[in-house]
């Protein structure tokens, strides 16, 4: 009877542990593991017979030292993983509508001037640089390639030449039908996000960016997904996912947006991705998705309405209206453990940077810019990359225009054959590779025709096929 109530006891502990915390039942796990081998071995028929009753009871005092210390270990309270934020320097400006960020540089923009800030001391930032801006607030920033996308509104996208800080300058103007509300950049595409529809664009030339597809739907919000070939879009109604599909028509590629799934029905924007999980704003709360199929995973209620939001691997951070930061860790389902900072104003956008030795959260609000440390100890340079079990084939960049890289991870050293065909399957190239660990081949398209493109890799028994699209 001792024995049954000590071991109910102690599973209905464990239930209670695994449904608060289940991150980590291991502990759990080894420690009922030990208790059932006690019961077990004091129960014995030869222990009993033989050795009885000394034996019973000397087992059964142990159970009870075992249980004492279990059930203090698991009442025990649970320690957070190490994570902080502390404010480290403000700039005054007019007000700030949005923000992005790349290493040190940060770039924002008001109604009437677009920035760009040196973070490379977070205490002190300093303007580097301005230009004139003509086109009211803008709603989102992304930048890459030296060029910094806004979205307008009304005014559609504008584009800045961000290459040299010193002297931004004015770049172009992409008129849209509809008021532009989000804006994402990726190698040589981009993604506007409208009242009404949502557009994928070429922009090689980033001073000529053009319109590959559209897809009617509302949006507010657009992230491109790290893996590529998807956008996520948060808009008033729901949370949706666009796959980016080619074809080639008269040899020439065409373009379309495919939506496979969605979640909800209310305001879900803005969104940031978090490695797996899919974060977006209801208002005075986050939703979470899984990013792979959008399966709902829980709701984390905010402390004031939310107006801005961002995400690195195993960290989310909220601007929150009554002027705080906060960040959760999210390695899981779940944001959990929220630290805060008060900022100078309310936030209007965040955007992670990073200086040569620390990484910092960027805060654009109604007074100016601010700088935010975020503890980063537990936050990767860049994705682990594990064992392969089978060939990794990752192209980058993709689309490209002309030379793309292939990287080659095989699971074994040996001798393979790498293969290029275009889209109507004709072998267009072969090469015998002989591999020891990761390598990486360049490939230059000048002499081919645009278009959609294969790459295989294999040797006998196993392949694996990676997809490049060589823009004009």
């Amino acid at each position: 009877m001792c024995w049954e109530i000590m071991f109910n006891v102690f599973m209905w502990i464990c239930n209670i542990q695994k449904a608060v915390l289940p991150s980590n039942p291991r502990p759990l796990t080894v420690s009922l593991i030990l208790l059932q081998m006690a019961k077990y071995f004091s129960s014995l028929p030869c222990l009993t017979v033989v050795l009885a009753p000394k034996v019973k009871v000397f087992m059964t005092r142990i159970g009870l030292a075992l249980f004492c210390l279990l059930l203090a270990l698991s009442l025990a309270p649970q320690t957070a993983p190490a994570q902080s934020l502390s404010l480290q320097g403000s700039i005054e400006l007019p007000a700030c509508t949005a923000v992005d960020a790349v290493g040190p540089m940060v770039y924002t923009a008001s109604a009437s001037t677009f920035a760009v800030i040196d973070a490379s001391n977070p205490a002190a930032p300093v303007v580097r640089g301005q230009v004139a801006n003509s086109y009211g607030t803008f709603a989102q920033i992304a930048v890459s390639g030296g060029f910094a996308y806004c979205a307008a509104h009304g005014n559609g996208m504008v584009v800045y030449d961000v290459s040299d800080p010193v002297h931004p300058t004015f770049a172009t103007r992409l008129a849209y039908a509809n008021s532009v509300e989000g804006v994402a950049v990726r190698d040589t595409l981009a993604a506007m996000s409208s009242v009404a529809s949502v557009a994928l664009l070429g922009i090689r030339s980033p001073d000529h960016p053009h319109i590959l597809a559209t897809r009617p739907m509302q949006g507010a919000w657009v992230e491109f997904d790290p893996a590529g070939g998807r956008l996520h879009v948060g808009s008033p109604a729901g949370v949706s996912d666009l796959t980016i599909g080619t074809s080639v028509i008269n040899g020439d590629t065409v373009f379309s947006l495919v939506n496979h799934h969605h979640y909800g029905t209310g305001v879900a924007t803005p969104l940031a991705l978090a490695g797996d999980y899919l974060d977006a704003s209801t208002g005075a709360s986050i939703i979470t998705v899984r990013a792979s199929d959008y399966t709902y995973l829980s709701t984390t209620p905010a402390t004031a309405f939310i107006r801005a939001v961002t995400a690195v691997p195993n960290f989310l951070f909220l601007g929150i209206g009554t002027g705080t930061v906060t960040m959760y860790s999210q390695r899981r389902g779940l944001p959990e453990y929220p630290v805060s900072v008060g900022i100078p104003a309310q936030p209007t956008g965040l955007a992670p940077g990073q200086t040569d030795s620390q990484h910092f959260l960027a805060v654009s609000h109604n007074a100016g810019l601010s700088i935010v440390n975020y503890d980063t100890a537990a936050v990767s340079a860049g994705p682990v990359r594990p064992l392969p079990a089978q060939f990794s084939l990752t192209v980058y960049p993709n689309p490209f225009n002309p030379v793309a890289t292939l990287q080659i991870i095989p699971p074994a050293p040996g001798r393979y054959v790498l293969m290029l065909y275009d889209a109507l399957g004709r072998e267009l190239q072969r090469e015998n590779l002989t591999l020891s660990g990761e390598m990486n081949r360049r490939l230059d398209f000048s002499q081919r025709a645009p278009g959609l493109y294969f790459a295989r890799l294999s040797r006998p028994g196993f392949s694996t096929t990676s997809k490049l699209l060589y823009l004009p």
